[in-house]
């Protein structure tokens, strides 16, 4: 899932993101033993995330971001859960801290 294809409108951009983490789902579970070991989220897998937008959720639109409304972000992060907390918990800092974004 790229980041070009979770830009559509309404309720769809949020499904897309939805789908992309549950897609990515896999593939964190297969890196959750390094993620433990390491103490950090595999920079393959940060670049997935990144091109997927799952780090600007909640970024405004006017700034490049989904903003996505924050049931649907919760959901999103619980998919990521599903597969890793601490993918779900770094995902969630990421997008905590880029709500400064919108009082740019």
């Amino acid at each position: 899932m790229t980041l070009e294809a979770t830009r559509g409108v309404g309720g769809g951009q949020g499904e897309a993101l939805v789908e992309a983490a549950r897609a990515l789902g896999p593939r964190i579970v297969q890196a959750a033993d390094a993620i433990e070991e390491e103490r950090r989220l595999p920079e393959d897998l940060v670049d997935a995330m990144v091109e997927a937008g799952l780090f600007t959720m909640l970024v405004p639109r006017s700034k490049g971001g989904s903003e996505l409304d924050l049931p649907t972000y919760v959901r999103v992060i619980e998919e990521l859960a599903r597969a890793d907390g601490s993918v779900a918990w770094c995902t969630g800092q990421a997008s905590g801290l880029s709500l400064v974004s919108a009082y740019l």
